[in-house]
């Protein structure tokens, strides 16, 4: 095997793979700077220090996590459809609200049931049952306020001088990862992203660029032997190396062509035309080869003229096949293919015959 020639064609198959790489990186880059701000949410959830029942109440800061470890219930005094408000103390023993999430409604009760019962002299013990985790404080709400306040109907104003409007929320780590309504799309999204971008560099770096060539080398039969001994003297052009039997066209993905399965190879020219402020108008030059399966493949050239000598150096090493563009092969392409085949296997049997084999 033409060790050499397989490196080299190799080093191309990675080049021109190197976009794929660089693309999954730039996703993981992009999905990690999304999960960034729900990451950090969930980092400062679990690296919550300060006790929230410790501080008091003109202390309480409303832009950071408090960790809670909290068995002092006084009563209930509002539910939404995702949990309940509790009545609590602060650090310096005035009264707050406490939000609990739905999931640990049940033990609050629990705690709540406790503790009343050693206040009214049923029992000497404090409840040992808490709610732990950790939260945030914000400022209640008018209408919760409004229930609050109901909460302490008929005491006295020594004691609705010691209301204080705020509410630590009890929350569990993947609230704190979805802190905000946004995180759900930013973690969805980022996740997705992230995990997809991961595969395709993983891909990458253990050689899966190569997978569809490989598989292709595998389908028509070609070993790295042939292809290698094929290529040593192979017509080289930017992307695309003609040898006698094959070629290669190292693309964003590579292509092989063999020749001896090709019918029809023709270029196709594309023109964009951009009508933006600077008007301007671009061609792109195809050299399709379509084979015995009606199978399309499709080789990018930098010019008409650099297209045109790649099909005509094709049409050298299979000059049985049809070349050129005409409406009348498009219809027999499409209507007529098995015709095409058979009059390409004719030239061949006839050529051969004519040159004595």
């Amino acid at each position: 095997m033409n060790e050499d020639k397989m490196k080299e064609i190799n080093r191309m198959i990675r080049k021109k793979s190197m976009f794929e790489f660089w693309l999954g990186a730039a996703g993981v880059l992009f999905g990690l700077l999304m999960l960034f701000l729900p990451l950090r949410s969930l980092f400062r959830y679990i690296s919550a220090k300060t006790d929230v029942f410790e501080v008091n109440a003109d202390d309480l800061a409303h832009d950071i996590w408090y960790k809670c470890e909290n068995n002092i219930l006084l009563g209930n005094y509002a539910d939404d459809e995702d949990g309940a408000f509790y009545v609590t103390t602060t650090g310096d023993n005035q009264f707050m609200g406490f939000y609990v999430p739905k999931a640990s409604v049940e033990k609050a009760d629990r705690i709540m049931e406790a503790g009343w019962t050693y206040l009214d002299g049923d029992t000497q013990d404090w409840p040992d049952e808490y709610l732990t985790g950790a939260g945030y404080v914000r400022w209640m709400t008018e209408k919760e306020k409004s229930y609050f306040k109901a909460w302490f109907d008929g005491a006295d104003n020594e004691t609705m001088s010691m209301l204080s409007y705020q509410t630590f929320y009890l929350c569990t780590p993947v609230q704190a990862l979805f802190e905000r309504e946004i995180y759900i799309i930013l973690v969805i999204g980022g996740g997705f992203l992230l995990l997809l971008s991961l595969i395709k560099v993983i891909v990458f770096v253990t050689g899966g660029y190569k997978s569809k060539f490989k598989k292709e080398l595998k389908e028509y039969g070609v070993t790295y032997e042939m292809l290698s001994a094929d290529m040593a003297n192979a017509k080289e052009y930017s992307d695309q190396s003609i040898g006698q039997k094959y070629t290669l066209f190292f693309g964003s993905s590579t292509l092989l062509i063999i020749h001896e399965q090709l019918v029809w190879v023709y270029m196709r020219v594309t023109t964009t035309r951009n009508r933006g402020m600077i008007p301007y108008t671009t061609k792109t030059y195809e050299i399709i080869c379509v084979d015995r399966n009606n199978r399309t493949k499709q080789m990018v050239a930098n010019s008409e003229a650099e297209a045109q000598e790649m099909i005509d150096e094709i049409a050298k090493r299979v000059p049985y096949i049809y070349t050129g563009f005409s409406d009348e092969l498009a219809s027999m392409q499409r209507n007529h293919f098995s015709d095409m085949v058979a009059n390409v296997d004719e030239e061949k049997r006839r050529m051969g015959e004519n040159s004595g084999f």
